[in-house]
């Protein structure tokens, strides 16, 4: 076979796949257009009711994952869904809930789901009207963005769940009341970010990871970080404008990751790991810090970590490990900003303050 001929075969290959992937959305897009009202999808059966605006979901196994459009229209269902239903059963023997199976049905107010469910696809109830859901108790695994977006209060998620997806709950602005499972050890990216009215959440004492902007935006006033936690993502709690007290129970995190409490505004004190080496950029950039400790063991740290601090009076440096401090680490602190340092480390210290950009009167005492 020449060359020729092999890329026309693979041309002809290609557009046979597509084809394969698109005519059963065509198909089901032609079914809902019909204005049917039941049928079959895979394995699923289906049935709307017009009346009382309940789409009803049945079958055994795994809901199928299609290529769906935005418009939801990959689902036969979708054509009545989107503005009209205003409740969803899924009955008993249906093990998961397709990804992006009620995406955008902005009318759904209730939802109720079997206990044969154990996971819940992505984006499945992202930006619907839901105020409230109870979970199968033998669900394991909540897809990313499943409930991004929706009016729910609280949530209990139960102790059988092991994975809970990125952006799970993220906008979720009404939401007051969480509880995690007992064994979760990650909570992922923007988990609970801008979720504006969770003042308080228990951290399970299994978590070891918070990744990156998990809380960003939330309406926290404490956190409690447990013992095992040993990584605290990029921007974790910034923003978090109401939060007044950290408690770090964990003496196993090595680094305060970039803008970790960016825009704290009302976070006057913290209270440091022993066993953190590097502050990075921005960590307490713009926070209402009024004083802080920086632990022995901290080697460097970070440009503008405590920039626009306008009420830092204090900072204490309780060892000789820091070599590098950041261009404007503490810029736009007070000019009566007391940096107390070791004995003997006074002119190393004030070197390198104004090295990151401070005053040459920068105010340096011994202990």
């Amino acid at each position: 076979m020449n060359r020729k001929l092999k890329v026309l075969v693979k041309r002809a290959a290609a557009v046979l796949l597509i084809i394969s992937l698109v005519l059963p959305v065509m198909s089901v897009d032609v079914q809902a257009k019909k204005g049917k009202t039941s049928g079959t999808h895979y394995n699923i059966k289906w049935n709307y009711d017009k009346k009382t605006k309940t789409l009803t979901l049945s079958g055994k196994g795994r809901m199928n994952d299609d290529f769906i459009g935005y418009d939801n229209e990959g689902w036969p269902w979708g054509h009545y869904c989107d503005y009209e239903a205003e409740t969803v059963i899924f009955k008993e023997g249906i093990t998961y809930i397709g990804n992006i199976c009620c995406d955008m049905y902005v009318s759904l107010k209730k939802v109720s789901i079997s206990e044969s469910v154990t996971e819940i696809g992505p984006w499945a109830f992202r930006f619907t009207g839901i105020k409230k859901v109870n979970l199968p108790q033998k669900l394991k695994k909540i897809g990313k963005s499943a409930f991004s977006g929706t009016p729910l209060k609280e949530i209990v998620i139960p102790d059988t769940v092991t994975d809970i997806g990125e952006h799970a709950l993220d906008g979720c602005h009404n939401l007051k009341k969480v509880k995690l499972p007992k064994n979760l050890k990650k909570i992922k990216e923007f988990t609970f970010s801008f979720c504006d009215n969770l003042k308080n959440i228990s951290i399970p004492e299994s978590v070891e990871v918070i990744d990156d902007d998990a809380f960003v935006g939330a309406g926290l006033t404490s956190i409690t970080v447990p013992g095992k936690v040993k990584s605290i993502g990029k921007k974790t709690f910034a923003f978090c404008e109401n939060l007044k007290k950290v408690t770090f129970k964990t003496n196993k995190v090595k680094v305060l990751e970039k803008g970790l409490f960016w825009e704290c505004k009302n976070l006057k004190k913290v209270k440091i790991p022993q066993s953190v080496k590097e502050i990075e950029d921005k960590v307490f950039m713009s926070s209402g810090l009024t004083g802080i400790t920086i632990p022995k063991k901290v080697e460097s740290i970070g440009k503008k970590a405590f920039a626009d601090c306008v009420g830092l009076k204090e900072v204490t440096f309780e060892g000789t490990n820091t070599e590098s401090i950041g261009k404007d680490a503490f810029k736009g602190v007070p000019e009566d900003c007391v940096f107390t340092v070791p004995e003997g480390e006074a002119e190393s210290m004030k070197e390198m303050l104004v090295e990151s950009g401070l005053p040459d009167t920068v105010q340096v005492v011994e202990k």
